[in-house]
């Protein structure tokens, strides 16, 4: 019986130790990544900045040295050159946030009350979400670019160049484009969070004569506010890393003065090498701009979480 007792306290103690080193192994893979993809490229990209690269004696690698704040300057100098950039990207970002937002909200509203045609306006926003986002936008180009021009030529007969062939339509339609494709995750997380609401708060309100706009700003829009504060400030933090869908809508090399940012950074890597070539920014100058950017984003987003967080509607 005492045997009996040890063998059966071994065993269970040998399952509990698997069952450890299970749970300790698959939460060992996450981090592991966390720690190489995240952490270790962050500090390798900071390190980078600093460094020099030239070609070593005899042509095969590299010879480093450290560059000091030389990187630093060729950034500034080449944002300096590239002002442009800097005012596509809070071009795009504003009509994004404002408009975009606004509409999402709203649309989120009339889908979490069941309005007439909510399920319609629920599938088509969320359309862009459901397919690829490349093979949306190519959709989409074809629609402004080709359909365009045979719809005008078979009603009127005349030729005319796509809407993104077109200097004084094209930035309409990327903007058109990008408030749409922002409706389909905002307009799921609001009228999720909306879902949330406690119904006979909602009676309560409505017994009171509250109407549909006054439900909307004084209980709707104060109980999903932290869902908003969380989605304006990613949206902030990523305003010089989010390309727009220029890249997919216009090519590597067709956006032009369209480009932004975040474009500019992804299309300039692609050809972008350790030593300098044809005038063009290294990866060292690319990693330098990286940590500009960061540093002049950082404080900007906490102080608009910050505003947002002490004046935004009470839930009193």
């Amino acid at each position: 019986m005492v045997m009996q007792k040890k063998l059966f306290l071994r065993r269970t103690n040998r399952i509990k130790r698997s069952r450890y080193i299970f749970c300790l192994t698959m939460a060992a893979i996450p981090v592991l990544q966390f720690c190489i993809m995240w952490i270790g490229t962050k500090l390798q990209s900071i390190v980078l900045a600093f460094q020099h690269y030239e070609n070593a004696a005899g042509g095969t690698g590299y010879d480093i040295t450290f560059g000091g704040f030389d990187n630093f300057v060729k950034a500034f100098g080449f944002f300096k050159k590239n002002a442009i950039l800097f005012k596509n990207s809070f071009i795009l970002f504003a009509f994004t946030l404002l408009i975009g937002t606004t509409l999402a909200l709203v649309f989120s509203f009339y889908v979490y009350k069941k309005y007439t045609c909510s399920g319609l306006f629920k599938t088509v926003l969320f359309m862009p979400q459901v397919i690829s986002g490349l093979i949306f936008a190519t959709i989409f180009r074809y629609i402004v670019t080709d359909g365009y021009i045979f719809l005008v030529k078979h009603f009127t007969g005349e030729q005319v160049l796509g809407l993104l062939d077109n200097v004084d339509t094209r930035f309409g339609v990327i903007i058109f484009f990008n408030i749409w494709i922002s409706f389909s995750v905002n307009v799921l997380m609001y009228s999720g969070a909306m879902s949330g609401i406690n119904e006979s708060v909602v009676e309560s309100a409505k017994l009171d004569g509250a109407n549909a706009i006054q439900e909307f700003f004084h209980i709707s829009l104060p109980l999903i506010y932290p869902t908003l504060v969380t989605f304006t400030v990613m949206n902030f933090a990523g305003v010089f890393t989010n390309m727009y869908a220029v890249l997919d809508l216009l090519g590597v090399t067709g956006a032009n003065e369209l480009a932004n940012v975040g474009y500019w950074l992804y299309a300039t890597a692609s050809g972008a090498t350790y030593v300098e070539m044809y005038n063009k920014p290294t990866f060292s100058v690319l990693s330098a701009c990286g940590l500009i950017l960061t540093a002049i984003l950082m404080p900007i987003t906490l102080l608009v979480k910050r505003f947002m967080e002490k004046y935004g509607p009470s839930v009193d």
